[in-house]
């Protein structure tokens, strides 16, 4: 009597085996679940533009969006480059909006050039993930 002949005898899939696939299978794809589903969220790229040292120092002073429009073109309204900036003299920038209380408007014929200081992270949707901590 071979194997094909033993199952129809004894039940091939009877409770015994699903309990059996229970106790085992189930249970063990649950954290697999978990860690493709967290990728998702450890590995997001939140909006980010050039972090500028010197337009830092004005942050008590004037807020955060006017600080950015300053330092970053746009490429539509309200999205501003990621990976560009003003080729200014923000230590004189600075200084003038100091001494002034008021800073330039930003011109759209200004020069840019490549991040160089890293870059700011936008914490609304996410506080830490691996791109803001690696990069």
């Amino acid at each position: 009597m071979d194997l094909d002949e033993l199952l129809p005898e004894i039940g091939a899939f009877g409770p015994y085996q699903k309990w059996i696939y229970f106790l085992l299978c189930i249970p063990a794809t649950l954290p697999s679940v978990f860690t493709l589903f967290s990728s998702i969220f450890v590995s997001a790229t939140p909006r980010h533009w050039c972090r500028v040292p010197e337009v830092e120092a004005l942050k008590g002073r004037f807020s955060p969006e006017l600080l950015v429009a300053l330092s970053i073109p746009q490429r539509t309204e309200g999205v501003f480059e990621s990976c560009l900036m003003y080729d200014l003299n923000y230590t004189a920038l600075v200084h003038r909006a100091l001494d002034e209380g008021e800073l330039p408007q930003p011109n759209e014929s200004w020069a840019t050039r490549a991040c160089d200081n890293g870059w700011v992270y936008d914490t609304t949707y996410y506080d830490d993930t691996l791109v803001t901590q690696v990069f």
